[in-house]
């Protein structure tokens, strides 16, 4: 059975993700931003690595029947690449980086308030088009 993910627990990770994001902006804080990119990494690695998992799983009740995971990992690589990417520019001073954070913060809340996952669409028309 392939690997499958609460979408709760996706869209509660991508609300704490773009929140970190913003505070980095609004601090200007480039640690903040690898902090962000960890938890994304983390949480490809799988939900028994990832902190974020484990708070869901500790004060929610996580869905016995989930998606599949695969489109939602590929999301939080482009995350990864973004905030990682974006933390390492900021912090050798380069405007890019804010702006590669930005974008990982507004696709997370766009994921987190909505429920659609603008990457996974994106991979599913990739898909499609194959």
């Amino acid at each position: 059975m392939p690997a499958r993910i609460d979408l709760g627990e996706w869209r509660f990770h991508q609300a704490v993700v773009g929140l970190i994001g913003v505070e980095a902006i609004a601090f200007g804080s480039p640690l903040a931003a690898a902090v962000a990119a960890l938890l994304s990494a983390l949480a490809i690695a799988g939900p028994r690595v990832s902190p974020i998992a484990w708070l869901w799983r500790v004060f929610a009740h996580p869905a016995p029947e989930g998606l599949p995971a695969s489109p939602f990992r590929v999301a939080l690589g482009v995350s990864v690449a973004l905030t990682g990417g974006g933390a390492a520019l900021a912090a050798a001073g380069s405007v890019a980086g804010w702006v590669a954070v930005g974008v990982a913060s507004a696709l997370s809340a766009v994921g987190a308030f909505t429920g659609w996952c603008p990457v996974c669409a994106a991979l599913g028309r990739l898909r499609g088009a194959a």
